[in-house]
């Protein structure tokens, strides 16, 4: 398709004509774009085309970070302070994060890869940043929802890998320091330094949980 995304790497249509025209029976969704769309991988199903990657009802819960913030809410799993539910329009954002506290992070809910994200400082800034994040957000996924967390200064961000296949046999990979990937070089990874003990622990415990 031409070079907007809407037109191309967002079109359902055109993705799912090339993969039948073309004869393939997978389509790797990739990072960003369709990959977290339920939509697009209830689609495949319909088509009889095996999508790489969770299931329409999993992504709907998951990809969706609204949702997905929702969901781990409503089963007893700690979040960052923030909206429960989706935020379509900056004046009602702004009520929100005055009840969150400043700063906060402006985020897409179907966000990725640092798309369709802001930070506000302040009420002042807020609506500006509001709008550039979901102008953002509808640009790169489609999708104009957004949701507000409290903005957390100097985080330390470590991830679990997991990876499951359609027998759901389960399996987690070593705890990853987010700080190192997309940082090419890093003399000291800041997680190492900390002792990860008990919080692990929890951590492995409600992602078998959920």
């Amino acid at each position: 398709g031409p070079a907007p995304s809407s037109q191309s790497y967002l079109s359902m249509e055109n993705i799912i004509s090339a993969t039948v025209v073309s004869g393939a029976d997978a389509i790797h969704p990739g990072f960003g774009f369709l990959s977290e769309n339920s939509k697009f991988a209830e689609l495949c199903e319909q088509c009889g085309i095996t999508f790489i990657g969770p299931d329409a009802d999993v992504i709907d819960k998951m990809g969706n970070k609204s949702h997905a913030r929702k969901t781990m809410m409503d089963a007893g799993v700690p979040v960052v302070p923030g909206t429960k539910e989706p935020v379509y329009d900056a004046e009602t954002g702004k009520k929100l994060a005055e009840e969150i506290g400043y700063p906060v992070m402006i985020k897409a809910s179907s966000g990725g890869g640092g798309k369709g994200m802001r930070v506000a400082a302040n009420e002042d800034e807020f609506e500006f940043q509001f709008n550039m994040a979901q102008r953002e957000s509808a640009n790169a996924f489609g999708d104009d929802t957004m949701y507000i967390e409290r903005f957390v200064e100097n985080p330390r961000h470590v991830e679990i890998q997991i990876m499951a296949d359609l027998r759901f046999f389960l399996d987690g990979l070593n705890q990853l320091s987010g700080n190192l990937l997309r940082i090419a070089v890093l003399d000291t990874d800041p997680v190492n330094t900390w002792d990860l003990g008990q919080f692990m622990k929890k951590l492995w415990k409600t992602l078998f949980t959920i």
